[in-house]
């Protein structure tokens, strides 16, 4: 609103101050609200108990993938190839059977041995027989257990004796190579040395502890025979249908571990073969899938281990077609 007023004897026109609308009125644009925004929701911890684990790390196998592996962590998949397949390097010492089979399945292990041998070295007769062959395979698994145990990280059921015990059953491993009642004789006593063993004493001996030397203490044949045994005769029949899978979750678990162990001992220094790169590519190729097995039980996944265990028949195939 123009006026004219008188300022110092002098008329002028000015424009008056009047009450004007919000700027956002003139420009034809409503006021902003306040916008109600829901509350963040509360969580009672207890109840995500049993769904998610409450340490992650714990839960991992081995060492934590590294951007260059090939092998994804959502467990095996077809176009997986065993070629590719990494492990913890040979040779990497105690931790590596950590990282390979636990106290539980190698105390597991020993006893399923003794209840096996029970039946084997049973007579004379029956042990020349053909006896002595199976007898073999078992101390061939149990000199490799206690070799294992002894060199294990942390205590274990039997590491006082491991040591004592490993010398033993590589001794009578040998001799079991043949039928005679020498060899019998042997067997006898070690298998009575064992059900000792477990069932709570402990063995001593004063003929001075041989240092672990794998090449020495196991022989390759029966070595193999004990992979065949794991896989082919447990393993494979336990993953053979998600009923099969979810009644043998922790047969499962012990097999895979047992092919993991045995798997880290062929690349042992010394071992035959070691020095030559397309068996060691077959046999990290084992260690690879059993621990894709695992994690098919950590995800309750039957398709998984499925899969994961006719990698692991593949990759012994594959090195049989050229190594045997």
């Amino acid at each position: 609103m123009w006026r004219i007023v008188k300022f110092s004897g002098m008329i002028l026109l000015v424009c008056g101050m009047v009450a004007a609308p919000s700027v956002a009125t003139l420009w034809g644009q409503p006021p902003k609200k306040k916008v109600a925004r829901a509350k963040p929701p509360q969580f009672d911890q207890k109840s995500m108990e049993g769904i998610y684990f409450s340490d992650v790390k714990k839960q991992l196998i081995g060492e934590p993938p590294k951007a260059t592996d090939s092998i994804a962590n959502n467990g095996p998949s077809k176009s997986t190839n065993i070629g590719d397949a990494t492990s913890a390097p040979e040779g990497a010492g105690a931790k590596a059977w950590a990282q390979a089979i636990s106290a539980a399945s190698l105390e597991d292990l020993v006893k399923g041995c003794k209840l096996r041998l029970d039946g084997i070295v049973v007579s004379q007769a029956k042990f020349i027989g053909g006896g002595f062959n199976d007898a073999r395979r078992e101390y061939t698994l149990l000199a490799t257990l206690f070799g294992v145990i002894e060199q294990y990280p942390t205590q274990v059921r039997w590491k006082d004796s491991a040591a004592v015990v490993r010398m033993h059953m590589v001794r009578v491993a040998a001799s079991s190579k043949v039928g005679s009642p020498q060899a019998f004789t042997e067997a006898k006593n070690r298998l009575q040395e064992l059900t000792e063993l477990v069932g709570g004493g402990s063995v001593k001996d004063n003929t001075p502890i041989e240092e672990m030397n794998w090449a020495e203490a196991v022989d390759r044949i029966p070595l193999m025979q004990v992979l065949e045994w794991g896989l082919r005769e447990n393993l494979i029949k336990h993953c053979a249908s998600p009923k099969e899978f979810q009644e043998n979750s922790e047969e499962i678990v012990k097999f895979a571990e047992l092919i993991t162990a045995v798997s880290e001992v062929l690349l042992q220094k010394g071992m035959n073969d070691v020095d030559d790169p397309e068996y060691v590519k077959f046999t990290k190729a084992m260690i690879a899938q059993s621990q894709a097995t695992l994690q098919g039980v950590k995800l309750n996944s039957p398709e998984n281990a499925k899969e994961a265990t006719a990698l692991i028949n593949q990759a012994c195939d594959n090195c049989h077609n050229v190594y045997r």
